[in-house]
């Protein structure tokens, strides 16, 4: 009878991360936490235009909207048993984002990894363009670039290009006019 007395929880939500062309990257359900009616915040999300907190659910975490490609009411997708989810008439395969990756702003890949005794997929940071920058046989060394090869390597093959041309240009190893000292050789 009094049932427009009681307020309506808010609206739970499937926290989608990221969004590839037949995969769905979720974080997981959450609870939309807006100072807005209900149905006004069930609308704004249904519509993609909803800006606020979000509250993953298990988990207490709470984060802003923003960080997430979309947030889709629980009604509207439909997980099946098989990592498999249906939404917006489209049929996705399902990764699942660790909490570590929630916050994370770059793009995310899957790996498979066994979830309950089965193989499933698990999102993960995609570092590959800090690994092509880190490694060093992917990038050339030039004399304006300054070249950290350990004195023992200085007769290595691989390094002779670069060293040779640092002593042709006059540059020794401790730097100009300088020259390294071994404390047992003095």
């Amino acid at each position: 009878m009094f049932k427009w007395l009681k307020p309506t929880s808010p609206p739970r939500v499937w926290v989608v991360k990221q969004i590839d062309h037949d995969l769905l990257h979720l974080c997981g359900q959450g609870i939309a936490e807006s100072k807005e009616r209900h149905k006004d915040t069930l609308t704004a999300l249904e519509e993609g235009r909803y800006h606020g907190p979000i509250r993953l659910a298990n988990s207490g975490v709470v984060l802003n909207a923003a960080l997430f490609e979309a947030l889709a009411p629980i009604d509207s997708l439909r997980l099946g048993d098989d990592d498999q989810a249906h939404w917006r008439g489209k049929n996705y395969r399902v990764s699942w984002v660790p909490q570590r990756c929630w916050a994370f702003t770059g793009r995310l890949i899957t790996q498979t990894v066994m979830i309950n005794g089965r193989p499933s997929l698990a999102s993960t940071e995609d570092v590959s363009g800090i690994r092509a920058k880190a490694n060093p046989s992917t990038q050339e060394n030039d004399l304006d670039s300054p070249l950290f090869v350990p004195l023992e390597a200085r007769d290595d093959p691989r390094h002779e290009k670069t060293t040779s041309s640092r002593r042709e240009a006059g540059d020794s190893p401790g730097g100009q006019g300088r020259e390294w000292r071994n404390k047992d050789h003095d």
